[in-house]
């Protein structure tokens, strides 16, 4: 009798094994992919390029790299962060499952960096004390107050019209000195 048990359940396992498509282990895999955040749907799911990634129930979540200058949240990760994501992929729907998410916060540090805009920042305003608001630069966030050192270069064709502009007021005061000896 307990023969037949275990020659029953070795057939049902041979039957279900063999019931199961051999192309949806193919569709299935564990990966690990590195990459940065292009779009994030919502607080559980997100994109990397064109993998759509979600939490898995017994995600780990790993932060590298902490220490006491860094103050990090998961709220902090968006578009642009640097994620490094393990799980499970389906090749068929291009979502990957995560097991684990790691983040390395160096991405996250304070910078003494020179950053070239090519246009107006959008979000920050003058105000009596200084400048104020966040905006977005090199992909990283950049956050403005009135204790920022704000400095603003000009480039060749407006030091150009400085130095022209200069001139052009230098020859009136001249002028106007020179007309009142005449009189």
């Amino acid at each position: 009798m307990y023969y037949k048990k275990i020659a029953l359940s070795f057939f049902s396992v041979v039957l279900f094994t063999a019931a199961i498509p051999s192309d949806i282990s193919a569709a299935v895999k564990q990966i690990k992919i590195h990459g940065y955040i292009t779009n994030i749907i919502s607080p559980t799911v997100f994109e990397i390029d064109d993998v759509k990634v979600s939490r898995s129930e017994t995600l780990i979540f790993n932060l590298e790299n902490q220490d006491a200058t860094v103050q990090f949240k998961p709220e902090n990760i968006r578009v642009g962060t640097e994620i490094e994501v393990e799980g499970i992929l389906d090749n068929q729907t291009n979502e990957l499952k995560a097991t684990k998410v790691s983040v390395d916060l160096d991405q996250f540090r304070k910078l003494k960096n020179t950053t070239v805009l090519s246009r107006t920042p959008e979000g920050i305003v003058k105000t009596e004390k200084g400048w104020n608001g966040v905006f977005w630069a090199d992909g990283r966030q950049i956050r403005i107050n009135e204790t920022t050192q704000v400095l603003f270069e000009l480039n060749k064709s407006e030091k150009k019209a400085v130095e022209i502009a200069a001139k052009n007021s230098k020859k009136k005061v001249e002028t106007v000195e020179e007309d009142e000896f005449t009189d």
